[in-house]
């Protein structure tokens, strides 16, 4: 998970795997870690999640994290132009340090609750997300509105690049899915995706 500052990557990564949210979280420092098991269809997948820092100050840890990552999720606040405004330069950022071509990206838009507030647009947010082929979805970690399905989304844009020439399809009933870049983490077949 990656974008700015108070963007929710984190309230998003708690309703995904405890579906809580809570109105006060402490900014993330560094990277945080969680795993949880994913069902798609008749298939487990185990997926790592790596929530990173929105801070400046430690955007330079982001690039080792994202060298082998499967997918990378660049979230952004609805109701920030700053945010938004940021995102071409997380992408830039990915783009730059991935060592797989086939890394999944997708553009998160977070806070679709706050109706009231929001300053971006889905039509933007969207032409920005096809201008870089990438996958755009808007979510609200308060509500849970799409939050399973921003995953299963990335999941599956994954899942479905590997049956392109070059990639193997996994065969077994069991995936992980990491969404991390560390390869060493844990022991796994097939690993399918990375997200950050």
């Amino acid at each position: 998970m990656l974008g700015d500052q108070s963007a929710g990557k984190t309230s998003l990564v708690m309703r995904y795997v405890y579906d809580e949210f809570y109105n006060e979280y402490q900014g993330t420092i560094g990277i945080d870690f969680l795993s949880v098991e994913h069902k798609m269809g008749d298939r487990m997948h185990k997926i790592q999640i790596w929530d990173t820092a929105g801070q400046e100050r430690f955007r330079s840890l982001v690039p080792s994290y994202i060298r082998d990552s499967r997918v990378a999720l660049v979230v952004f606040d609805v109701c920030s132009e700053k945010s938004f405004e940021n995102v071409q330069w997380w992408i830039d950022m990915i783009k730059r340090e991935r060592t797989l071509d086939n890394m999944v990206i997708g553009v998160v838009g977070n806070k679709i609750d706050k109706e009231d507030s929001r300053m971006i647009s889905t039509s933007d947010a969207r032409a920005l997300a096809r201008d870089n082929k990438v996958f755009y979805v808007e979510t609200s970690a308060k509500t849970g509105h799409k939050v399973r399905k921003l995953f299963s989304d990335a999941i599956q844009n994954y899942i479905d690049d590997r049956g392109k020439p070059g990639r193997t399809p996994d065969d077994e009933i069991f995936t992980e899915v990491t969404l991390t870049t560390e390869e060493n983490t844990t022991a796994r077949s097939h690993p399918c995706c990375v997200i950050l």
